[in-house]
């Protein structure tokens, strides 16, 4: 993540997060994909990519409706 980050690409940041996420839910660490998304939350909304945020946001709720933080 530092290459993406130290070339101010927030926007790649955030999707490799989000596909870090994934990944930790298709492995039932759901407690992990929360906190990814949370860093992935954090870069995105240093973008102007509404769909990112909004993909985002789903997924965290998602989350949050299994009791998941």
């Amino acid at each position: 993540m530092k290459n993406y980050t130290t070339a101010d690409s927030q926007s790649k940041v955030a999707q490799n997060y989000v596909a870090a996420a994934d990944i930790m839910v298709e492995f039932n660490n759901l407690n992990k994909a929360y906190t990814l998304l949370s860093k992935a939350q954090k870069h995105a909304r240093q973008t102007e990519n509404i769909n990112l945020m909004n993909d985002i946001n789903t997924k965290m709720r998602q989350l949050s409706a299994l009791n998941v933080k």
